[in-house]
């Protein structure tokens, strides 16, 4: 049996979770940084290089920060990574 389709017959229920979980993150980043762009222009007056230069910095960073996260967590465990309120 193909491999797609034996996830699709036994797990269609996670990856259909999966789907929709991607879709939100990726939505609300979305919306997030059209929202930050209407709002910074047009409410604020700040320059849209400038909100652009700065939403390109802080997904570089994410670049660099997710793997070093990833690993510490994988070490240490997600769970004690959870800053306390």
């Amino acid at each position: 049996m193909l491999p797609v389709r034996e996830v699709m017959q036994k797990s269609w229920r996670t990856v259909l979770i999966g789907v929709f979980a991607l879709a939100t993150a990726t939505g609300g980043y979305y919306v997030t940084t059209t929202f930050l762009l209407t709002y910074g222009t047009g409410e604020h007056q700040l320059s849209e290089e400038m909100l652009l230069n700065g939403m390109s910095l802080a997904a570089f960073l994410e670049l660099l920060v997710t793997p070093v996260l990833s690993f510490y967590a994988d070490k240490v465990g997600a769970h004690r990574m959870v800053i306390a309120g």
